[in-house]
């Protein structure tokens, strides 16, 4: 069995990671005692659930891709950050009567700890699975000539 290119090896961590990173977001505050944990801080709301899901998630991505994929982990995690703060400030504009960068930026600062914790538990979760990518034990692939 020939080994998976490096682009497809990272387009299949990056696959599996993201459905992990979406189901484990799901599933976790389901689970009893985990559900509610949120914390209420002054520099706004930390969810210790969702970046259990994400390290959980991009670690599974660190481990099918290498030390390759950390990257793409907090790059992942930032994409998905944009996106809810593009909609969290689109979903205000009409209630604050104020222009959309200003609601992106109230809500930049009001999401900034939250997001940080998250892309750091994607650099860690990533850097984990890398590491254990690196420990597993693959049969030689066999190559004909």
């Amino acid at each position: 069995m020939k080994p998976a290119p490096a682009t497809r090896q990272l387009l299949l961590a990056a696959s599996v990671a993201i459905a992990s990173q979406w189901l484990l977001s799901w599933l976790l505050p389901r689970i009893p005692g985990i559900a509610g944990s949120d914390l209420q801080t002054a520099a706004g709301w930390l969810s210790p659930a969702s970046y259990v899901a994400v390290a959980l998630a991009m670690g599974i991505g660190g481990w099918i891709a290498g030390y390759r994929f950390v990257p793409f982990a907090v790059g992942i995690n930032l994409l998905i950050w944009l996106v809810i703060l593009t909609v969290l400030a689109e979903m205000s504009a009409p209630i604050t009567e104020k222009p959309f960068l200003r609601n992106l930026g109230a809500s930049l600062q009001f999401n900034a700890l939250g997001m940080a914790c998250s892309l750091l538990a994607a650099a860690a979760g990533a850097a984990l699975g890398a590491w254990l990518h690196r420990r597993r034990n693959l049969p030689p692939t066999v190559t004909t000539p």
